[in-house]
């Protein structure tokens, strides 16, 4: 129990560490993107598989841009943020309680999530290109293994919660 426990602490503090680094970087590309202007030539930066040119963009292109990265990267950190709610239990010893499974479930929820906004954002960003006569190649990008994975840990997380109230019963059972 004393390794799962020490594990799950480092887990959850890497996790805290990615969460804020990624919430202050993701408010820095944002604010620099909206408000400044001047960046030089050869800026860019790849999303899916758009090449998006920021000095090639004027502001109220880049709005929208930005949102649909913010909205992806804001799933991704609920996803992290649930993920070291976990361990965070798992670091107190608890191991197979109804919160475990419960955090357990809404990382699956949050990887279906992730496929769909991502799949939203990479259109949007595809419109927003080609609308700027950006070059952009056209098309809706769909992440199977997100969705798949997701699917499958939220199908693990029914299973054991089935599991718990069956030993619940047996508990009560005398």
């Amino acid at each position: 129990m004393r390794r799962i426990k020490l594990a799950s602490k480092i887990f959850r503090i890497g996790g805290q560490f990615i969460f804020w680094i990624t919430l202050v970087s993701i408010l820095i590309l944002g604010i620099l993107m909206v408000f400044y202007n001047n960046f030089p030539d050869d800026i860019q930066f790849t999303f899916d598989r758009q090449i998006i040119p920021v000095t090639d963009l004027v502001r109220s292109a880049r709005i929208p841009i930005i949102i649909a990265i913010w909205a992806t990267i804001a799933v991704f950190l609920r996803g992290i943020w649930h993920g070291k709610e976990l361990f965070r239990l798992y670091e107190q010893g608890k191991i197979f309680y109804a919160e475990n499974i419960m955090r357990i479930r809404r990382i699956g929820e949050t990887l279906i999530l992730f496929a769909v906004v991502k799949a939203i954002a990479s259109f949007a960003i595809t419109s927003v290109l080609l609308s700027e006569e950006v070059k952009a190649q056209p098309g809706l990008i769909i992440n199977l293994t997100a969705l798949i994975i997701g699917l499958l840990i939220y199908v693990v997380s029914w299973i054991m919660d089935e599991g718990r109230a069956l030993r619940e019963e047996q508990e009560l059972t005398i």
